[in-house]
C-alpha cells in the first residue's frame, strides 16, 4: 500500500495535465508505505504518447539520493495514460523490467476524463496484475 496527502495526488495529476498528451513518470519515496518525497523524472521513450521509459540517469541519480544517501524506500513508480485507463497494458508489463516481481508498486493515473482524473496502485508480478490499495489522506 501507498500512502499519499490528497495535496500529493493532485501534484501527480497536475503533473500528468501538465505533460498531456505525452505519458509523464517519475517515483515516489517514502517510510512505511507513506510517500514524502515525488520526483518526477523526463520520459523519454521514442513514442511519449502512448508509452514511458525514465530516463536511466535520472532514475538512478534519484535512487542513489533518496534510498541509499537519505534512507528512504522506493515505494512505488509512477506513469500516466493520457488518453486510456487506469491499468496496466500489456507494454507496461513487459517494460517494468527490474521492478517487476519486487514490491515496487506501480501507480497508473488515467486522463480520459481530464476534469476528473483517476489513479490505482498495482503489483506487477510476471504477467499477474494485482490492485493494492492507494490511500489517500488530509
Amino acid at each position: 500500500m501507498v500512502i499519499l496527502t490528497q495535496s500529493q495526488l493532485e501534484q501527480l495529476f497536475e503533473q500528468a495535465r501538465r505533460d498531456a498528451p505525452y505519458e509523464t513518470c517519475g517515483v515516489i519515496f517514502g517510510k512505511d508505505g507513506r510517500a514524502q518525497i515525488i520526483h518526477p523524472l523526463q520520459n523519454v521513450h521514442e513514442h511519449p504518447q502512448t508509452r514511458y521509459r525514465p530516463d536511466d540517469q535520472e532514475l538512478f541519480a534519484a535512487v542513489n539520493e533518496f534510498e541509499y544517501k537519505q534512507g528512504y524506500e522506493l515505494l512505488a513508480i509512477y506513469h500516466s495514460h493520457p488518453a486510456t485507463r487506469a491499468y496496466p497494458s500489456k507494454t507496461d508489463l513487459k517494460e517494468s523490467g527490474l521492478y517487476n516481481g519486487s514490491n515496487v508498486i506501480f501507480i497508473i493515473m488515467s486522463l480520459m476524463n481530464p476534469d476528473a482524473p483517476e489513479a490505482h496502485a498495482y503489483l506487477l508480478n510476471g504477467e499477474t496484475i494485482t490492485e493494492t490499495p492507494l490511500k489517500v489522506i488530509e
